[in-house]
């Protein structure tokens, strides 16, 4: 389990750096530098969790809340898919994927490996 967590955590940085190109010529400034922090605190994580390091299943369990937060409320990115733009609309419904099997996986595996499953 702690693979797919891992190349999960890993998915999301990419889809963060597909996110960030697709950003960075059409939002604000103000909205290019909010996600991009929050992609530079995901990118920690996947390093954490290439380390080997248990902070980051925390971390990622925080940084997917904040982001499903970010992104299901929106009605611009509901809109992507609605009118059928592609790209956008990918990236969108992969990454909220990817944060809801997060949400999900990890608080699994960390009662799993605390031995919560006796």
């Amino acid at each position: 389990m702690k693979r797919l967590i891992n190349g999960l955590i890993y998915c999301s940085v990419a889809l963060g750096a597909l996110l960030l190109a697709q950003l960075l010529y059409l939002a604000p400034r103000w909205l290019f530098m909010s996600v991009a922090a929050g992609w530079a605190a995901y990118l920690v994580a996947a390093l954490l969790a290439f380390k080997g390091s248990r902070l980051a299943y925390p971390l990622t369990l925080a940084l997917s809340a904040l982001a499903l937060l970010a992104s299901l409320g929106n009605p611009v990115h509901w809109a992507y898919v609605r009118y059928g733009e592609a790209l956008p609309a990918f990236t969108f419904l992969a990454g909220d994927a990817v944060q809801l099997a997060l949400l999900f996986l990890i608080p699994l595996y960390l009662l799993r490996r605390s031995g919560g499953n006796r």
